[in-house]
């Protein structure tokens, strides 16, 4: 159900006119595999079977301008742990007081030193 929502909602994004709003759409995966040496041992989740689901993950953020200085930004991600079923991260809107300050509201990561930006991405 959720797999289908997020097709039905990147389709309405993708073919929305670009005069209605300008939007953005990134995308990053994660695609990790490992398996132990011995049958009786797990680590991290793995076991003597390689697996590629257990660390690997999708996502895609999408951020849309909504006026002069007013976005929202979110990020869907499908975690193989959790069976790819796609749920919102993090999604917040963004208004821009001056050049040098910006409001969010929303929900959000902890901004150590925009950590957050790139947390799920491992590399960036």
């Amino acid at each position: 159900m959720k797999k289908t929502a997020l097709s039905l909602a990147l389709l309405g994004c993708l073919s929305a006119p670009a005069a209605f709003a300008d939007v953005a759409i990134n995308g990053f995966a994660s695609i990790k595999g490992g398996m132990t040496t011995e049958s009786d041992q797990q680590l991290y989740g793995y076991d003597n079977n390689f697996d590629l689901k257990n660390e690997s993950l999708f996502a895609l953020q999408v951020k849309s301008d909504l006026g002069e200085k007013l976005s929202v930004t979110g990020q869907l991600i499908g975690r193989g742990s959790k069976d790819f079923d796609v749920g919102f991260e993090w999604a917040f809107i963004t208004y821009e007081l001056s050049e040098n300050m910006r409001i969010n509201a929303g929900r959000l990561r902890t901004p150590f030193y925009k950590y957050s930006d790139f947390k799920d991405v491992a590399y960036a």
